[in-house]
């Protein structure tokens, strides 16, 4: 495709911006671009991607569909519109986008990793594994990499894979309680009390409003014959939240039907 010279010209601005940092200086130069030629999908994507710089995902939504509406392959906007339906939870329009980029281009790392946590949250654990274990391969190492798919692999009820993978999320982040939870309800679906119960005090001495760690501990130091302590952390619950208790006072804990913690996905 020939472009006009004041096309490239702004084009070439706009993505120096970008590079810059200078997200408004971007959105000026894309929409000089829709105004050269308002047939060419470029303009659209590169205005929804500075939006998009700019916290403005709404706005930018309706230009991928215009970019793409003008040339299907558009694989940038494609992934992008994907990524906002996702922030949206529309999981069904932003699957069919990551469906149609991993039909075509099967080498997008990023791809896999997006279809994979809609599987994951939709609770298809199997071929969540699946497209996390292909983005593995073709390079990812996102932060919470890790994190994903020993939930994926707990879900699966496969305790030995999910445990080796929430072991390296707390090496690498190692500070966020959430992750020590949900391993300690690994730990506790396999009756490690012990573990169960360590990260159970790890998660609240990080954060004390986790009122489930003090049911599972409670449960854990019960197992182990600590009567006295399970019964104390049942007290502390019962402050915090005495309903919560009355609910749950004759069951047991069930970490598989729990939700769990789903980082933001930038």
């Amino acid at each position: 495709m020939q472009l006009k010279p004041e096309y490239r010209e702004a084009l070439i601005e706009g993505m120096v911006a970008e590079n810059e940092g200078r997200f408004k200086d971007m959105l000026m130069h894309a929409e000089a671009l829709i105004a050269i030629d308002p047939e060419n999908t470029i303009g659209y994507s590169l205005k929804g991607e500075a939006y998009i710089y700019l916290n403005r995902d709404k706005e930018a939504l309706p230009l991928f569909d215009k970019s793409i509406a003008l040339y299907p392959n558009m694989y940038r906007a494609r992934l992008l519109r994907g990524k906002i339906l996702f922030e949206f939870k529309n999981f069904a329009a932003a699957l069919a986008d990551f469906n149609f980029l991993i039909e075509h281009r099967q080498h997008l790392m990023e791809t896999y990793v997006c279809r994979a946590d809609i599987f994951l949250r939709q609770g298809q654990w199997h071929m969540a594994l699946k497209d996390y274990e292909k983005a593995e391969k073709l390079g990812w190492k996102e932060e919470y990499a890790s994190f994903f798919r020993g939930v994926a692999w707990f879900k699966v009820k496969d305790y030995t894979h999910a445990l080796y993978f929430l072991d390296k999320a707390v090496r690498d982040i190692p500070g966020d309680f959430r992750i020590i939870f949900t391993r300690g309800k690994v730990h506790y679906a396999l009756e490690h009390w012990k573990q169960c119960e360590m990260d159970m005090s790890h998660t609240l001495y990080l954060n004390k409003n986790e009122k489930m760690a003090y049911y599972y501990r409670a449960n854990a130091k019960l197992a182990q014959g600590n009567t006295e302590g399970g019964e104390k952390d049942m007290k502390a619950l019962y402050d915090i939240d005495p309903a919560m208790v009355e609910r749950i006072a004759f069951k047991k804990p069930d970490p598989d039907a729990e939700l769990f913690f789903f980082p933001d996905i930038n």
